[in-house]
């Protein structure tokens, strides 16, 4: 095993300990759960079990201009995490697909997903889909560097109710 943190709430070491105690469990980091180890691939040793493993390799065989678009989304929250002083970031690629289905609707264009990011409403929080935000990369640019000038709470949430408003 590795000696770096899986997730928030397990670490490795503690995942050891259990798997010295019963071998029949492994942690998936989808279900956030120890589960049996028939659960698992035989041939290699990751941290999904089947079921979310099979839908992983699903989604990344897929070369849709759709998946590249919520990629590219994710990945934006994943480098403005560091911006945020967050730990990680609570959004699945469905949160994320959902959430520009919701905010768009069929009228999406994803050809213009680029000038699209989501951010946090509450920048203390870890992004989550219940604290996350579709706007444009042109409010996107204003609020981050609002928040680098002075990292104050108050006044990120305004320009958010303000971006939300219009």
């Amino acid at each position: 095993m590795f000696a770096h943190t899986l997730c928030d709430r397990h670490e490795t070491r503690l995942l050891i300990e259990l798997a010295k105690q019963d071998p029949t469990l492994r942690y998936c980091r989808e279900c956030k759960a120890m589960l049996p180890v028939d659960r698992f691939s035989q041939k290699n040793r990751r941290f999904y079990c089947l079921d979310h493993f099979r839908l992983l390799r699903r989604w990344h065989r897929t070369g849709t201009l759709e998946k590249h678009a919520v990629d590219f989304l994710r990945i934006k929250c994943l480098k403005d995490k560091k911006i945020f002083r967050q730990t990680c970031i609570n959004l699945t690629i469905n949160d994320v697909r959902q959430m520009v289905q919701t905010k768009f609707g069929e009228s999406l264009d994803l050809s213009n997903i680029r000038e699209w990011c989501i951010v946090p409403m509450n920048p203390m929080q870890v992004l989550s889909p219940c604290n996350a935000l579709v706007v444009s990369a042109e409010h996107r640019k204003r609020l981050i560097d609002g928040w680098k000038d002075s990292y104050d709470e108050s006044a990120y949430s305004a320009a958010v109710l303000k971006i939300n408003v219009l």
